[in-house]
């Protein structure tokens, strides 16, 4: 059996899904509100794409979550909407010191940026991209509480002129190991053994009883106690 992409690489595909519906809606209203959305984008392809609003959505860590049993974790997802809006890189001379340099990000470009922060937030954030794609409930998105940087750029000298920000959101999503143990009985001598592996042995224990004694030891890793001191 083929290993499957992880939950986080779903979830980022939902995401760029939803920021190219809300891309393809601003666009149909003025073409000057559109943006680019790309993900796991880096240098050089970022500076090249000029005079553009750009978005690239990339998972910045996966941690663990609270919870969980030997069976079940979950995982803390954190992505990366990193924003741009880009100026030229043709070389500007400044009148006073003849000092050559990059377009600046001015306070177009500023404005621009903040209307792409908005516009990333509503894509994130509404109603029908909750679950960004995946059935209903299969994560828990706090999009709605993102964590937002503006980045000063003066002084910047890069190529290509930039007024960045980064949109930084946590997505919790379950983990579940593939199940390829086998178990066989040893008072029924039943038990299945594909492709030929030998299967764990529990002896003097029946299915049902294997069954029930994960469920019990799943129920006391949920579960803790408190003893009054005397």
């Amino acid at each position: 059996m083929a290993v499957a992409y992880p939950s986080w690489y779903n979830i980022q595909t939902g995401a760029v899904t939803a920021l190219e519906k809300v891309a393809t809606e601003e666009n149909a209203i003025d073409e000057a509100r559109n943006f680019i959305v790309a993900r796991d984008k880096w240098r050089p392809w970022i500076e090249n794409q000029q005079n553009v609003a750009l978005v690239n959505v990339v998972v910045d860590s996966v941690l663990p979550d609270g919870g969980g049993t030997r069976r079940y974790t979950q995982d803390r997802i954190t992505f990366n909407f990193d924003c741009y809006v880009l100026g030229t890189a043709e070389e500007q001379t400044d009148e006073e010191t003849g000092d050559k340099t990059l377009t600046p990000a001015d306070e177009y470009a500023a404005a621009r940026l903040h209307l792409l922060v908005a516009q990333i937030r509503h894509a994130i954030s509404r109603m029908s991209e909750q679950d960004f794609g995946l059935a209903a409930g299969t994560i828990d998105t706090l999009a709605l509480k993102p964590k937002i940087q503006m980045y000063n750029q003066e002084g910047d000298e890069s190529t290509g002129s930039y007024a960045p920000a980064r949109i930084q959101i946590e997505v919790v999503a379950s983990y579940e190991p593939e199940d390829d143990g086998y178990i066989v009985s040893i008072e029924t001598g039943g038990g299945e053994t594909p492709n030929g592996e030998t299967p764990t042995a529990y002896p003097d224990l029946t299915q049902a009883q294997v069954e029930f004694k994960r469920a019990i030891e799943s129920w006391f890793v949920k579960h803790t106690y408190e003893t009054e001191t005397p």
